[in-house]
């Protein structure tokens, strides 16, 4: 929602009342952004797309170098993820 809403205060701002997430101690404006939660890395068009768990799967299968699994990120929600093997 966060993303959304700010993407749409860069896109819109001219047409309605902006909202802007800050931080509470200082009133400073919090710039958003989408990174990777493993490497910290931004999410990069030129880096990363969005693929079905089944091709992804199928690509791992191909390499025999994935682990596709699921993974309890911190919201508590589960969430598939795929990654490379640690070793082969």
């Amino acid at each position: 929602m966060l993303t959304l809403m700010d993407w749409g205060t860069r896109h819109f701002d001219d047409l309605a009342d902006t909202m802007q997430l800050v931080e509470r101690k200082t009133g400073r404006i919090v710039r958003i952004a989408l990174v990777d939660a493993d490497t910290g890395k931004p999410i990069a068009e030129a880096e990363h797309h969005v693929v079905s768990m089944r091709a992804a799967s199928q690509v791992c299968d191909a390499l025999d170098d994935c682990v596709v699994g699921v993974s309890a990120p911190t919201s508590g929600s589960s969430a598939q993820s795929i990654s490379r093997a640690s070793s082969k």
